[in-house]
């Protein structure tokens, strides 16, 4: 927005300014519905995807698991806050331990039963 109203100042006759700064709003507007629109689906989508998946597996494992076991999960964010299990991040985020050899399963599968994950 500063450049455009820069270079709208910048240009020297009073009428072509007033064409110029309302031909390139109308563009700008446009553009930003768009992508306000756009935004808001995505934002919907987005949402309806970590309460489908991720906050009802969270509400699953508190209401079937027992409390006291440590849960090894990839995702963590819902777990984490909808669930009040002891957690191994397996994406590494709170367990950086994991991040050497994430893609190792050999090497995961032995850590998880070291760790006693249930």
């Amino acid at each position: 927005m500063a450049g455009l109203v820069a270079f709208m100042l910048s240009v020297s006759p009073f009428r072509y300014r007033s064409i110029l700064s309302t031909a390139l709003q109308i563009p700008f507007w446009l553009t930003l519905v768009g992508f306000w629109v756009l935004g808001a689906r995505a934002y919907g989508q987005d949402v309806a995807f970590i309460e489908s998946e991720m906050v009802a597996t969270a509400n699953w494992l508190a209401e079937h698991v027992p409390v006291g076991n440590l849960v090894a999960a990839h995702h963590i964010g819902a777990l984490g806050y909808f669930d009040h299990h002891d957690l191994l991040d397996l994406a590494g985020l709170v367990s950086p331990e994991v991040i050497p050899f994430m893609r190792d399963e050999d090497r995961l599968a032995a850590y998880l039963d070291q760790r006693g994950a249930d």
